[in-house]
């Protein structure tokens, strides 16, 4: 927890869970469009954060969904796309060059947009129909992320008649910020004697499955390779 604030942490993790009346309303609205799948959109760090919930969605859905890197969807041609997708875009800043050309991208092509992002009055929240703002810095944003990308998908799953314990599972949700500095303060010793075992290792192979390859690939790529620079 080298250079941690719990306080900045709280601020940002509540910050999530109290978006809960705006995404649920929000959500209720798209679910009533009727879409026929999901994309999951975004450019390094932000679609890593997808991959676990494109999962969760696959094993608990009976909708289709796709986590695409942004630059690639548009490449691509997906023929899964069309105007009736409902596509939830990541990007912090708001301004990920790739992820504000796929919002665009999917906006003319009909399909109804969904941006998460730190700001409001940024581009890619000014391209979406709906945007859901929380300031966070690099440090605490894949955790403020997650915590309302769960509310998002399961907002929806719920209203598709698929997560009739929605209400529970997110009233449990909003007391994950003080419980997830409880984790982070118990595995710092482990972490501690790991970093100090390993530390003149050649090199680290990271494995990870299921929901934990998404935040395996993010911790790999975006923690490991980028403490290098």
């Amino acid at each position: 927890m080298l250079k941690f604030n719990p306080q900045n942490y709280l601020k940002v993790t509540n910050g999530a869970v109290l978006l809960r009346a705006e995404i649920e309303k929000k959500m209720d609205e798209v679910s009533k469009k009727e879409f026929k799948n999901l994309f999951l959109i975004g450019s390094g760090g932000s679609i890593a954060i997808m991959y676990p919930f494109e999962y969760i969605w696959n094993s608990t859905s009976t909708i289709p969904a796709y986590a695409e890197i942004a630059s690639e969807f548009m490449l691509q041609s997906h023929k899964q796309f069309d105007k009736n997708s409902v596509v939830i875009l990541s990007s912090l800043s708001g301004t990920t060059e790739e992820t504000v050309e796929a919002a665009q991208y999917c906006k003319e092509r009909g399909a109804t947009t969904i941006g998460l992002v730190g700001e409001m009055g940024t581009p890619l929240a000014n391209i979406v129909d709906y945007p859901i703002a929380n300031y966070a810095e690099n440090d605490y944003a894949a955790d403020s992320i997650n915590l309302q990308m769960y509310m998002i998908i399961f907002r929806l799953m719920h209203n598709n008649g698929e997560f009739p314990k929605y209400d529970k599972f997110v009233s449990e949700l909003e007391k994950m910020p003080e419980n997830l500095i409880s984790v982070k303060e118990q595995a710092e010793e482990k972490a501690k004697e790991f970093a100090n075992k390993y530390k003149d290792e050649d090199y680290h192979m990271l494995i990870g499955s299921g929901t934990a390859w998404g935040r395996t690939y993010a911790y790999s790529m975006c923690v490991l390779e980028e403490m290098q620079w």
